[in-house]
């Protein structure tokens, strides 16, 4: 969709959409951040993979499945919320981002979501 559009800065997904598919935002490099509404239910494997400028990203409710390598590579993301609606997290979803370390404490994340 709007892989590697290195101007992009912002983005507010609308509630007309429903899905954010593989490689959607891969390799936004000016990207800093994302407001997803409802009812998005899945973010796609490598969706926001290499994002470095994401600082923030606000995750909806509804969203019950993030994608392998999903936000593989945000090494800037510094604030993002985990809903508990989250059902299914991919390998190595937050891998390399810049809150791993935060996010390795809540235990609802599984260990594959960070290793190398």
């Amino acid at each position: 969709m709007f892989k590697d559009c290195y101007e992009l800065t912002t983005i507010d997904i609308p509630s007309s959409i429903s899905e954010l598919g593989d490689k959607c935002f891969y390799g936004c490099r000016s990207l800093t951040s994302i407001n997803i509404q409802t009812p998005i239910t899945k973010l796609g494997g490598y969706c926001f993979n290499n994002c470095h400028s994401l600082k923030s990203i606000n995750i909806s409710s509804s969203v019950i499945e993030l994608g392998n390598y999903c936000f593989n590579g945000c090494t800037s993301l510094t604030l993002i919320n985990i809903p508990s609606s989250i059902e299914s997290f991919g390998y190595r979803c937050f891998y390399g981002c810049g809150c791993e370390e935060e996010l390795m404490k809540n235990e609802r994340i599984p260990r594959r979501c960070f290793d190398e």
